[in-house]
């Protein structure tokens, strides 16, 4: 995602309240997309279909920095988000 120019939001799910089949997957880290999180983890949920929206329990703004993407520091549940 390092040619985004719009911001990236983070989904906080509850993967108990999916419909949608979730897998857990390697990382493959891009170049110039940070690996901050690599630090806690090598494998990353996947979700394989819709989310849905009572799985969602916040959303987190990803901040683009010159060397990757910061992790958001809170997570606002979806209603105020939308707001």
């Amino acid at each position: 995602y390092a040619q985004v120019e719009e911001k990236l939001i983070l989904l906080k799910i509850d993967p108990q309240k999916l419909h949608s089949e979730t897998k857990y997957e390697s990382a493959v880290p891009e170049a110039a997309a940070g690996s901050e999180h690599l630090k806690t983890s090598t494998m990353f949920p996947h979700v394989y279909g819709p989310i849905d929206q009572i799985a969602i329990e916040g959303i987190g703004i990803l901040a683009k920095e010159n060397n990757g993407y910061r992790w958001p520091i809170e997570f606002v549940p979806l209603s105020e988000y939308l707001h």
